[in-house]
């Protein structure tokens, strides 16, 4: 199961049952990636609402620590007022961290038009945040395929109440750079699907 999947799933999931209860998101520079365990995030964080211990991602079992709120819809066709943050660990040490939100003053939505200036082989690390913003996510090994490399993560996924049916969307924009801080890899989908071809 991709990470995107799992997220999706949980979201779902908690927005239905309408069980969601707010959180208070951890400043993303007081947990360290490669460093931080599931102690440091829970400390920080409090009990995760949704815990995955079996996620597979490039061939390596990580753990995901799942937090998740909602605050309804008052009207119908309007964007629910949502917010997401999920962990993913490996050997219990903190290999990813990403962000969601449609709530005022954090809301991270993010200019897909934009993308199409990021050069692989060309563009930064610097490049990327200049052009794109402040990434709601980071992630490395194995999160990202390769070792040496961190991926710099813009996430911004939303639910239109519609009565019975609740519509989602979601995007997803993993820009991986390496130790050199050169992008290598530009990752864009759209409702789960990739958007750019090689």
């Amino acid at each position: 199961m991709k990470l995107i999947q799992l997220i999706a799933a949980i979201t779902t999931v908690v927005a239905l049952s309408g069980c969601a209860s707010n959180f208070v998101r951890p400043a993303p520079d007081s947990l360290t990636l490669g460093k931080s365990s599931s102690a440091d995030i829970i400390k920080l964080a409090g009990k995760p609402m949704a815990q995955n211990d079996n996620v597979k991602l490039n061939g390596e079992t990580v753990k995901a620590l799942s937090y998740y709120y909602n605050d309804g819809a008052k009207f119908w066709g309007l964007i629910v007022p949502e917010r997401w943050l999920n962990y993913t660990l490996y050997n219990d040490i903190m290999v990813g961290q990403e962000f969601n939100s449609t709530m005022d003053g954090e809301n991270t939505e993010f200019d897909v038009k934009k993308i199409a200036s990021i050069q692989k082989g060309k563009s930064t690390a610097d490049d990327v945040i200049a052009l794109m913003g402040k990434p709601s996510g980071e992630v490395i090994y194995p999160v990202v395929k390769e070792k040496n490399s961190r991926g710099l993560v813009y996430a911004y996924s939303y639910a239109r109440f519609a009565g019975i049916l609740t519509m989602h969307n979601n995007y997803l924009l993993v820009v991986t750079v390496d130790d050199k801080n050169l992008v290598t890899n530009v990752s864009y989908k759209k409702d789960n699907k990739e958007q750019i071809k090689d």
